[in-house]
């Protein structure tokens, strides 16, 4: 079932968008890879990896490249300081929420 999942969100997510670019690790495929280190007690007694990549928190991350660039490396971002992702992670919530409250405002309401 989990396997299903993983080929699901890989090769044929990609065979569904009519991309032959992506979906799988091969020579010539544009791959984002995240490298987890199975060694740390909270992967302990998982049963396969194809679980480990399905469940595992993002904070977890070990390694990761993105279009064959490393942007996290032992567990540290290389590409962005958090200070830079919490600042713009604030403007976007405020942005979201000015929408989300002219929106409400826009709305009839009832009286009483």
């Amino acid at each position: 079932m989990v396997r299903d999942a993983l080929r699901m969100a890989t090769v044929e997510g990609a065979r569904c968008l009519g991309r032959d670019d992506i979906g799988s690790v091969e020579p010539g495929k544009h791959a984002d890879i995240a490298m987890f280190d199975l060694q740390i007690p909270s992967y302990s007694g998982r049963a396969t990896p194809y679980r480990h990549s399905c469940c595992v928190r993002p904070q977890r991350v070990h390694t990761l490249f993105v279009e064959e660039r490393i942007v996290v490396e032992g567990g540290e971002r290389r590409t962005m300081s958090l200070d830079r992702v919490v600042s713009k992670h604030r403007q976007q919530a405020a942005r979201l929420l000015g929408w989300d409250k002219r929106a409400y405002d826009a709305m009839p309401h009832p009286v009483g």
